[in-house]
């Protein structure tokens, strides 16, 4: 926790150093300096983090086939993901992607929407702060799956509805971030009842004054 705070203080310096006009670099080396920090990470047993690199550990000793017909059926992507991260040989390899990915896709997002909006520095360092102060850092580097998939599905979200751009790719993600980790169902789902409900705003605003009193 010490040096975690440590490393705050150094990006606060770092932040009014570098100023807008680098705010990019800034980005990236916070991305960096999540990612180190989360390599060094001390496990518990009790966090999921545990038993991905129990996992890791079977990767290595019985080889893709077996992890894969034992472990695929429940989360295809995930174990492709834990068995990629397994060659390495490094279990502080998993935490330090985890976070890269985490905190690289958050900080992509941030930076696009200062672009598109003109933010000002004083701007950028109010939302870059409340986000990294917001951002449980443990739970990024132990829990791993469903952060790792919601900051790419949160990227690609900004793609699909702010920018307008790609949107067969954004939803090829979407759909392939189901098997990465379940939860990204209901994301995906509120996505496509965006897309019906601005095409049947009558119909829904009907069913919405019927069935919502049942449901309350």
């Amino acid at each position: 926790m010490t040096i975690y705070m440590l490393v705050l203080c150094g990006l606060l310096v770092l932040n009014f150093m570098l100023g807008k006009k680098h705010f990019k670099l800034f980005l990236i080396i916070s991305t960096i300096a999540m990612s180190v920090l989360a390599y060094h990470l001390v496990v518990f047993e009790a966090a999921d983090l545990y038993r991905y690199l129990n996992i890791m550990d079977l990767c290595r000793e019985m080889g893709w086939d077996w992890v894969n017909k034992y472990y695929g059926p429940q989360n295809p992507l995930s174990i492709a993901f834990f068995y990629g991260i397994s060659l390495f040989n490094d279990d502080g390899m998993l935490p330090a992607i985890a976070a890269a990915i985490t905190y690289g896709f958050s900080f992509a997002i941030l930076y696009k929407a200062s672009k598109k909006t003109g933010s000002t520095f004083n701007e950028l360092t109010i939302a870059y702060w409340f986000f990294m102060l917001n951002m449980n850092f443990l739970y990024v580097t132990t829990v791993i799956r469903f952060y790792v998939a919601f900051s790419i599905m949160a990227y690609f979200l900004y793609m699909d509805i702010i920018e307008k751009k790609r949107r067969p790719l954004c939803f090829a993600i979407y759909i392939t971030l189901c098997f990465f980790h379940y939860a990204m169902l209901v994301f995906v789902l509120l996505r496509f009842v965006f897309i019906f409900s601005r095409k049947m705003k009558g119909t829904l605003a009907a069913l919405g004054t019927v069935f919502v009193p049942l449901v309350l």
